[in-house]
């Protein structure tokens, strides 16, 4: 038992290597970057795809998950220009070319600069957040009063509903070990669950049944305590991050964002 116990707080106190995972590596497309700052200091790079029709639905603030950097993660948002939506791409501190090292503070602070960035640019008129993994935690945890009034809606793929509680699932861990895991995470204010019962933004929330990296019952969880409107969708056959390869999600993801609001 004693060196169980050990092995939990080995693995949960190295958390930033535990929840980050970025490639430093020099981005592909360079003509498209565009650097923007947050507030302690940090040149962030961005990027924006631009819509292929003739009229701008809004912009998609997209937040990657944990690994890799906004080359890898592209395809997941770039089809969101087929229809008529412009895509605010970024890298947290630490990844890509995106100066700083990964933490869960540092990655608040670079998820309301992207938000902010994007509201302070005046070229939308509808701007949504869409986060995946990792991403929607940062999406909802940066989404406070002021910034709200901005957003009109929030897609969100496959995220956990507290760094704890997926830190403890890592682990094998039960209801026993959760607040060892809890108290070495550090608590639980940079997580999802404890800012989204203050959202009054619409949120789309779908997770895919056979995640075998984050749980769908994290994905319930958010939705239990989100505010109205919200929606849930369980996808059939559908690992980690695969949901948005299925067409019939797709549709739903535009029919909620098509909404007149």
């Amino acid at each position: 038992m004693k060196a169980y116990m050990f092995l939990i707080v080995f693995f949960i106190s190295s958390c930033g290597h535990l929840f980050f995972h970025p490639h430093r590596n020099q981005y592909t497309e360079k003509s498209k970057q565009i650097v923007f700052q947050t507030k302690d200091g940090y040149q962030l790079q961005g990027r924006i795809l631009r819509n292929s029709l003739a009229k701008c639905k809004g912009v998609v603030i997209h937040f990657h998950g944990n690994a890799a950097n906004m080359d890898n993660h592209q395809p997941q948002v770039e089809w969101l220009t087929t229809y008529g939506y412009d895509v605010f791409m970024f890298d947290y501190r630490g990844y890509g070319e995106s100066e700083g090292t990964a933490s869960r503070y540092g990655l608040l602070l670079d998820s309301e600069a992207a938000i902010d960035f994007v509201i302070s640019q005046n070229q939308w008129k509808q701007i949504y957040l869409f986060g995946q993994s990792l991403g929607g935690n940062q999406a909802i945890s940066a989404l406070n009063k002021k910034r709200q009034k901005h957003i009109d809606a929030i897609v969100i793929d496959s995220s956990f509903y507290t760094y704890a509680s997926v830190a403890n699932d890592m682990i094998g861990g039960c209801f026993f070990t959760y607040p060892l895991t809890w108290s070495l995470v550090g608590g639980n204010c940079y997580s999802a669950a404890s800012h989204l019962p203050h959202i009054t933004t619409p949120i789309f929330i779908f997770h895919g049944k056979n995640d075998k990296v984050i749980d769908i019952s994290h994905g319930y969880n958010l939705y239990e305590i989100a505010n109205e409107p919200k929606k849930f969708m369980a996808v059939d056959n559908c690992r980690h991050l695969y949901a948005t390869g299925k067409s019939h999600v797709r549709q739903q993801m535009m029919q909620f964002l098509d909404l007149p609001r």
